[in-house]
């Protein structure tokens, strides 16, 4: 299994939008543990560039802040699960997935204006 999470440049807290953010940080999980981690570079936009680059990263998780309300339909039709609202460090995140703690926020699925 792969996660992948929306993560400022400057650090690795979870970035506040997932259209808007241009660094993952993608977790490798095997039997429910994290076996290693990489960071990937996606160049801004909305919709299925995005969400068609982590496709191809193998991605089976999106966690972000916030996400776009076309986003998560698109993620869900590509079999990918979908996590909104979490704000805190991308490892605290995963780790709450793994722990089954992780909480879906649908009011973070909102759109960052009328072009998301």
């Amino acid at each position: 299994m792969r996660i992948a999470v929306a993560i400022n440049n400057e650090d690795e807290n979870t970035f506040w939008h997932f259209g808007h953010a241009e660094r993952f940080k993608i977790y490798d999980v095997e039997d429910g543990k994290v076996t290693g981690s990489s960071y990937v570079m996606l160049p801004e936009g909305h919709g299925p560039d995005k969400l068609n680059g982590l496709i191809n990263e193998n991605v089976n998780v999106i966690i972000a802040d916030g996400q776009g309300p076309r986003i998560v339909p698109m993620a869900h039709e590509a079999g990918i699960q979908t996590f909104s609202g979490f704000k805190g460090t991308a490892d605290e995140a995963v780790q709450q997935y793994l722990n089954g703690t992780l909480v879906n926020d649908p009011s973070a699925e909102r759109p960052c204006s009328d072009h998301c």
